[in-house]
């Protein structure tokens, strides 16, 4: 019997068999038809399996290493392709829990929160801060992002007691935290509807 915490699961879009998930101090896990593959060693973190070319697989260990594999074998650091070199063995700058997500109308986009928002347009080999022009961001590691299906230029970032976003792509930022209870209680996840950029769940 193997028994495993789970820190994520991502399910294909395409095969319902294909699945993953990353797992406390056992790595991330992959499900691919009837084979199970080990996606990487150590802490396993946010997975994801891309919804429109299940052949890529990424996934993250502490502190903001992320992977990007094709067909589970061609593995590639793209942390270390941010700015300033993100991967854990190069001063991660990342929080336990990194946040990443791929785009969800444009799959060979990704975007990534450290102590900045990064995008990439090519499935992690080339990255770009967006949200360089903004003072709020630089000290606090972020802990949670998340991006409009229905208006990919809504961006929303969080910490534990507070919520930026942009609805121009990163350009601008505005912090939304509003009335939040953040003095009593802790932001613990964020979601933006898919059907309106404008609703988030916190």
């Amino acid at each position: 019997l193997q028994i495993s915490q789970f820190y994520s699961i991502s399910s294909s879009q395409i095969s319902e068999e294909n699945i993953t998930g990353g797992r406390q101090d056992n790595g991330s896990l992959a499900i691919i038809g009837d084979q199970e593959v080990a996606l990487n060693p150590g802490d396993g973190m946010i997975t994801h399996i891309d919804y429109a070319e299940e052949e890529y697989i990424y996934t993250s260990t502490q502190n903001g290493g992320i992977y990007r594999l094709f067909n589970a074998e061609e593995f590639t650091i793209i942390s270390e392709n941010i700015p300033g070199g993100q991967d854990q063995n190069t001063s991660p700058k990342g929080s336990w829990l990194t946040p990443y997500t791929i785009d969800p109308n444009t799959s060979t986009t990704l975007y990534a929160g450290y102590d900045h928002v990064y995008v990439s347009y090519d499935r992690g080999d080339f990255w770009y801060n967006i949200s360089i022009s903004s003072p709020e961001f630089g000290d606090d590691l972020i802990k949670y992002l998340t991006v409009s299906k229905s208006d990919p230029l809504y961006i929303y970032v969080g910490w534990e007691d507070a919520i930026m976003m942009t609805d121009d792509g990163g350009v601008n930022w505005y912090d939304i935290t509003g009335s939040l209870p953040v003095d009593n209680s802790s932001i613990s996840s964020i979601n933006v509807d898919p059907s309106n950029e404008l609703n988030l769940i916190v």
